[in-house]
């Protein structure tokens, strides 16, 4: 075997180069324990109401929280903070129209990223994804619905108008194309709904379901 002197050279310096690359990435990354710890301690310090800086009052429930989580996590949070409101300079803020419940989860996500969906609480959680600016819980959420709630047909007239309501593209692509257009699923969604739930369907919902261009309504009664 030929081999010459600087082909060796050639791959020691490729072999290296490509070792450094390795390194810096791993660097750039981070320790993935350290930051799983980090949030988990962060987000204990507010259930704790340690180092806490606002108090969020909803429906009488407090909420100790930090500013910097927050405004770190939401623009709608970051703008209260900084553009001079006078939430700016309170240190408890009062909020309307908002489930306890609900806030508990929002927040639970802003800290630590995780957050326990149900279909009792997904449609609570959109709209203060929406009401906050928090476009990364709406992505989970949307997330949820594709993988449990389009195919759950006893649900998916509601389903459909949230997404409509909500510009949720995905979910409304995915019910028009694996459910509107097949006979027996579209057939057993409408003869099986409410009168409430029919009534419920938003306008922009139902002319999208009529607007469907494979939508199947052969022998529908």
């Amino acid at each position: 075997l030929d081999v010459r002197t600087d082909d060796i050279s050639r791959c020691a310096c490729l072999v290296s180069a490509v070792t450094m690359a390795t390194n810096e990435k791993d660097k750039e990354e981070g320790d993935a324990e350290y930051y799983k710890a980090f949030f988990v301690n962060l987000n204990k310090n507010r259930k704790d109401g340690l180092f806490t800086d606002i108090t969020f009052t909803v429906n009488g429930v407090e909420f100790p929280c930090h500013k910097v989580v927050l405004s770190s996590a939401l623009p709608y949070f970051h703008a209260m903070f900084t553009c001079g409101m006078k939430e700016s300079q309170e240190s408890t803020v009062q909020l309307k129209d908002v489930d306890p419940d609900i806030f508990a989860l929002m927040l639970e996500y802003a800290y630590t990223g995780i957050i326990s969906l149900s279909e009792d609480s997904v449609l609570g959680i959109i709209q203060i994804s929406d009401q906050y600016q928090f476009s990364e819980l709406k992505d989970a959420c949307e997330m949820f619905l594709l993988n449990d709630g389009v195919y759950n047909l006893k649900h998916c007239l509601s389903y459909y108008s949230l997404a409509y309501k909500h510009s949720l593209r995905y979910v409304i692509e995915e019910i028009e194309e694996r459910i509107l257009q097949e006979e027996p699923n579209f057939k057993q969604i409408v003869e099986s709904a409410s009168v409430e739930e029919l009534l419920a369907v938003t306008e922009d919902a139902l002319i999208g379901v009529i607007n469907y261009k494979f939508l199947y309504i052969n022998n529908l009664r």
